[in-house]
């Protein structure tokens, strides 16, 4: 899933900050690593949130005489000076 995608990247973000790297170059990494690991569990979040596999889709079979449609009704029509909504 895309969350475990990110955790990993975020994991060798922090693992290529080595002893030999320039402190600006450390900070951005590791700024870097971080947000990406944000990501990664807000991605996480929505993972969980998502409708399961198992969810069937409502299908709803319109040729069958029991289905009614809504019948179709007119506007009604503002009674006021101003022409505002009724």
């Amino acid at each position: 899933m895309l969350s475990g995608d990110l955790t990993c990247l975020s994991r060798m973000a922090f693992m290529s900050l080595d002893g030999q790297s320039v402190e600006e170059l450390r900070r951005s990494l590791l700024l870097v690593a971080e947000r990406i690991q944000d990501a990664a569990d807000k991605a996480a979040h929505l993972e969980a949130a998502a409708v399961g596999v198992s969810a069937k889709p409502v299908l709803v079979d319109l040729s069958d005489d029991k289905v009614v449609l809504f019948p179709v009704v007119k506007r009604p029509v503002s009674t006021s000076p101003e022409g505002g909504a009724a």
